[in-house]
């Protein structure tokens, strides 16, 4: 059988840069900017933790009758699968 699966992961990431900056809001928006510019990548990956995860498999269905694929009344040379 064939399965369409969901993957829903969410991860967490924790590190400390040393920034000059003016202010602590200086410093922070100079980190976001960091972040979406993907500066920090090796510090990511290297914090990264996954904290939750979830799955969600659905059989497919046939592209013929739109029944399962378990359960497909089509010809086998007439479905395609």
């Amino acid at each position: 059988m064939l399965y369409d699966v969901q993957v829903r992961i969410i991860q967490e990431s924790y590190f400390s840069v040393e920034i000059e900056a003016d202010s602590e809001t200086d410093a922070e928006d100079t980190a976001q900017g960091r972040i979406w510019n993907d500066s920090y990548t090796q510090e990511l990956r290297a914090s990264l933790e996954i904290v939750d995860e979830e799955y969600e498999a659905e059989e497919q269905g046939c592209p013929e009758c739109n029944e399962y694929l378990s359960e497909c009344i089509c010809p086998e040379e007439g479905a395609d699968r």
